[in-house]
């Protein structure tokens, strides 16, 4: 019999930790791209905002909060962390 199961994320011996780095800049480029083609929605094509939350299935928050600007930076998050 065979599982079809996921395979388990590599453990570090030297740090004794799972790698997350390579996850945490795949999430962070898919954000950035995220928040500039919601801006580009609402700037360009001139989308409302609740039109462009249910397309891309983000929050009307989120919506409100990029798109400030058309000329927004995008790459600033203001978490508090880096």
């Amino acid at each position: 019999m065979q599982y079809y199961l996921k395979k388990p994320k590599k453990f570090d011996k030297i740090n004794n930790s799972f790698n997350h780095n390579d996850n945490k800049i795949f999430y962070e480029k898919k954000l950035f791209k995220l928040r500039k083609e919601v801006n580009k929605l609402l700037f360009n094509h001139h989308l409302s905002k609740l039109m462009i939350a249910k397309k891309k299935k983000v929050s009307r928050n989120f919506v409100m909060k990029w798109t400030k600007s058309p000329n927004q930076d995008f790459t600033k998050d203001m978490r508090g962390w880096s």
